[in-house]
């Protein structure tokens, strides 16, 4: 069983004080324990030579190796005055990464609310620290020799600008030297960059890696506030990616000035409590531009590894002639069959604290829903388009729904091999049978064991009917 240690102290960095980390790492390095799987988090510390010190006994002496290593809310950003600190927590990431000990790495900075995510670009630019020249030269050199990490996350709010990272070469060239390592590097599949405000260096740099690296297999770029070039410019290089199979790119709302942003900032905090405008509405989300919507629609055309992609909570048009109905359309009927999850929607974007306003949620028209199942009557593998709560939705959204339940249980199959053997019929139902369905009827956590028993065994029917009938049921329908 793994174990998970915890360094310092989540509520403020003065209760993470030197000597509490310092008798935590002690204990650490005196238990018998050596578990490759365990994992290491570090919260609220601030650096000093004696730390550093004593992890160099736990890490490169005693060779301890650690499946995860973490570090929320630490000690480090670009202020001059901070040098010292910066030049600590670099040296700690040399010794993790020059000497294998770990597979995951998360850097998470520090915001105004501790253990709160970032959700507003208001929130990324006023509150939080970045990554200073020490600490991204770190990274760079690290990365480039390091034979044992498979996922990287950082999560830099105020910004992860890698065009600094050095001070004798162009931004250029210094971008491009950062980005190298990734490049480099043979064992990283899984890089997050999740909540990071990136630069326009930063995303040209990041897609020509991509275009180059052979090797990842996830790319997470939710919350980065990618606008319309950055979005083009990241999905043509990854168009024929040969490993990439997942990609996240929902929550991307186009970047605002820091000017802007403080201007907003005061405006909703004078904005009476009764003003009816949504604060997410001030933000244009990035594939509202049809334009983005076909470049996506190319890019999943064309690659063949990509399984789930994610671009929800991008204010994809959802009316007439709209980005869903271009999809519907354009991309779904052509699209990899190694594609099983194209997350649309998600009315659950976290910024409705539970608040069941209607309002805040998806409306499909009718229109829409007829397109997308006409799209995916020519789709046999897609299996989640995500979810839509809003109970304008709900009675039309079963069509698409069921045609999902469909696919799932094994409509490909049956339809995909005119020649499939009769004994194996057989396997096929028993399995489309056995799966467990998303349904709204079956997910309503207030309805009792027994109705969802009997709504979970009712679509189970239904897709084994419709597996055997073809259409005829959802022509019913």
């Amino acid at each position: 069983m793994s174990t998970s240690y915890r360094i310092g102290n989540r509520g403020t960095s003065s209760s993470s004080s030197e000597s509490t980390i310092l008798k935590s790492l002690l204990e650490l390095r005196s238990s018998s324990s050596h578990d490759d799987n365990s994992s290491i988090t570090f919260l609220n510390c601030k650096w000093s030579p004696r730390i550093v010190q004593s992890l160099r006994k736990l890490l490169v002496r005693d060779g301890r190796f650690f499946s995860t290593i973490k570090f929320f809310d630490c000690d480090f950003n670009n202020n001059d005055d901070d040098t010292n600190t910066n030049s600590y927590f670099a040296e700690i990431l040399n010794m993790i990464l020059a000497h294998n000990v770990t597979r995951s790495l998360i850097i998470k900075g520090r915001n105004g609310n501790d253990g709160e995510e970032v959700t507003t670009a208001c929130e990324s630019s006023l509150r939080s620290s970045s990554l200073n020249v020490s600490i991204l030269t770190a990274l760079r050199e690290g990365i480039s020799i390091n034979t044992s990490l498979k996922s990287l996350r950082l999560s830099i709010s105020s910004g992860l600008n890698v065009s600094s990272s050095t001070t004798d070469v162009e931004d250029d060239d210094d971008t491009s030297q950062w980005w190298q390592a990734f490049i480099i590097n043979t064992t990283l599949t899984d890089l997050d960059l999740s909540g990071s405000y990136l630069s326009q260096s930063t995303v040209t740099g990041l897609s020509n890696a991509l275009s180059l690296n052979t090797f990842l297999q996830s790319l997470n770029l939710s919350r980065c506030y990618l606008n319309d070039q950055f979005i083009s410019e990241i999905v043509r290089c990854i168009q024929e990616h040969p490993t990439l199979t997942k990609l996240n790119l929902s929550r991307n709302y186009l970047a605002k000035s820091t000017n802007t942003l403080a201007v907003d900032a005061i405006t909703d905090l004078l904005r009476s409590s009764h003003d009816d405008d949504n604060n997410n509405k001030s933000n244009i989300g990035c594939f509202a531009d049809i334009r983005n919507v076909k470049t996506l629609s190319s890019c999943l055309i064309s690659n063949t590894n990509l399984c789930s992609v994610d671009v929800s909570c991008c204010d994809i048009d959802t009316t007439t002639n709209g980005g869903i109905q271009y999809l519907a359309k354009h991309c779904i009927p052509h699209c990899s069959d190694r594609l099983k999850s194209l997350i649309l929607f998600n009315d659950d974007d976290g910024s409705n604290n539970n608040n069941n306003d209607d309002n805040d949620y998806i409306n499909l028209e009718k229109s829409t829903i007829e397109v997308l199942a006409t799209g995916l009557q020519s789709n046999t593998t897609l299996v989640n388009l995500g979810e839509t709560t809003s109970s304008s939705n709900k009675t039309s959204y079963c069509v698409i729904q069921h045609l999902l339940n469909i696919n799932r249980g094994g409509r490909r199959a049956l339809r995909s091999n005119d020649n499939l053997p009769l004994a194996a019929w057989s396997y096929v139902l028993a399995r489309a049978g056995n799966i467990e369905y998303d349904d709204d009827d079956t997910m309503d956590v207030d309805s009792s064991s027994t109705s969802s028993t009997a709504a979970a065994e009712a679509t189970s029917a239904s897709v084994l009917f419709e597996l055997l009938r073809g259409p005829a049921l959802l022509e019913r329908r």
